[in-house]
């Protein structure tokens, strides 16, 4: 008796699963992902130099003594024309394939640039960074996966979460958040039930471009 009370009570918490079923294959079978690391404006300074290098620039302008927080995100953002101009040079952008693209950044300094060179291309996109309200980014969401646009540009966690954009199996980051979860979340912005190619993502990497020699 005890045994038959005890089974029912799991069958109220357990689903049967047919993987005959569409929706449960769809799920199980998510294409694979590529991870891409691309280095750029190397040679690098060593991390202990491009870190002073930083601080003393700060302190020249007459600025107070920076914390270990705002040497860091300076250094994070660093680079991203060098990484733009590394990703124009995909085989995907560099044979003119009109191929959606994901594309992330951490700093809305960062959106700003990558905004402005798709701009420049004459090509089409939506953004969505933090003070993008909620109709607007449902919609943003609605024209890329339509394809009405061939970009959607993304800040890392305003971006990141509760949105579909498998119509791209192609992605970027051009800067990340410090949060290993932001990261693990936009991968699967792409990367998810719907998709039905192999997705690849490319994490562009890089110092300033004044950093780019070993003292």
């Amino acid at each position: 008796v005890a045994r038959d009370r005890f089974l029912d009570y799991l069958s109220r918490y357990c689903v049967s699963l047919n993987k005959g079923s569409p929706n449960v294959r769809d799920i199980a079978d998510i294409p694979p992902q590529e991870l891409v690391t691309t280095p750029v404006n190397k040679p690098w300074l060593s991390l202990d130099k491009a870190t002073a290098q930083i601080v003393d620039e700060i302190l020249a302008a007459g600025e107070e003594l920076p914390h270990a927080a705002a040497v860091m995100h300076t250094m994070a953002r660093e680079g991203i024309q060098a990484k733009i101009d590394s990703w124009r040079m995909n085989e995907f952008i560099k044979n003119d394939v009109k191929q959606p693209w994901v594309l992330f950044a951490h700093y809305r300094e960062s959106l700003d640039q990558i905004e402005a060179f798709i701009e420049g291309c004459g090509d089409t996109y939506v953004r969505v960074d933090g003070s993008t309200p909620a109709s607007e980014r449902a919609e943003a969401e609605r024209k890329f996966q339509a394809g009405e646009v061939q970009f959607f540009i993304g800040q890392n966690t305003a971006a990141g979460v509760a949105i579909n954009l498998f119509r791209a199996h192609l992605s970027a980051t051009f800067d990340r958040s410090w949060k290993a979860v932001d990261y693990s979340q936009l991968l699967g912005r792409t990367c998810r039930r719907g998709q039905t190619e192999d997705c690849t993502h490319y994490d562009y990497v890089a110092r300033s471009e004044e950093h780019t020699s070993e003292l």
